[in-house]
């Protein structure tokens, strides 16, 4: 019996597969991945509908295929990381947690730990800088001033912290490049002056920032 539930399988999938190849659309991706998902192959399924998506990216349907699929490959991961967080804190397990939710877009839960984290061990760096990556690309997509505050926030603790971090610095530079503050970005890699250029209607930033601050250009 187990044999032919098998072959049954195979025949089903290859059906799938035949479709795709034959009338790709997002209901034929969709279809071929959540029967993966069926049979517990999520690996399979996450890429199946990765390929649906390179084709049709705003399909809803394969969008929540792979996410469904992603957090059900996830899950077990994401159950140990929270049982050593309440039994073996470490800034470790904290950031690796936080690290899964925000590859299940769950950005607020994601928000959560770190916060937890950088109350429990307020001098790892690590945390900070979850925070202020996150709160970059909130204020990259919604433009809400608080998130760009507190990225600044976050990403100059991490400064403080540790001074040599590459990251952080980048991290600040295009949170001052975002908001037009010339010479921050200069202070956020490390330098005292630079040669501005202004192409364009960038030409009135480049002219405004050397009228504003002429010792450093």
């Amino acid at each position: 019996m187990r044999i032919l539930d098998r072959l049954k399988r195979h025949r089903e999938i290859a059906r799938l597969r035949r479709q795709v190849r034959r009338s790709p659309s997002p209901a034929t991706f969709g279809a071929l991945a959540e029967r993966h998902v069926a049979h517990g192959d999520l690996e399979v399924a996450m890429r199946v509908a990765e390929d649906g998506l390179a084709r049709y990216p705003d399909s809803e349907r394969l969008a929540q295929v792979r996410l469904f699929a992603k957090k059900k490959s996830l899950s077990g991961r994401i159950r140990r990381l929270r049982q050593d967080v309440a039994r073996r804190p470490s800034p470790t397990s904290y950031t690796n947690l936080a690290q899964l939710y925000r590859e299940l877009d769950s950005e607020d839960e994601a928000l959560d730990i770190v916060s937890e984290c950088t109350e429990r061990f307020p001098l790892n760096e690590h945390a900070y800088v979850i925070e202020g990556e996150i709160r970059l690309e909130r204020f990259l997509c919604d433009q809400i001033a608080k998130d760009a505050v507190m990225a600044l926030t976050a990403l100059e603790r991490v400064t403080r912290i540790n001074p040599h971090s590459v990251k952080a610095h980048l991290l600040l530079a295009e949170l001052h490049h975002l908001v037009g503050d010339v010479t921050g970005v200069i202070d956020a890699v490390g330098h005292e002056t630079a040669l501005l250029v202004g192409h364009d209607w960038g030409a009135i930033v480049a002219w405004n920032a050397v009228l504003l601050a002429p010792e450093r250009f």
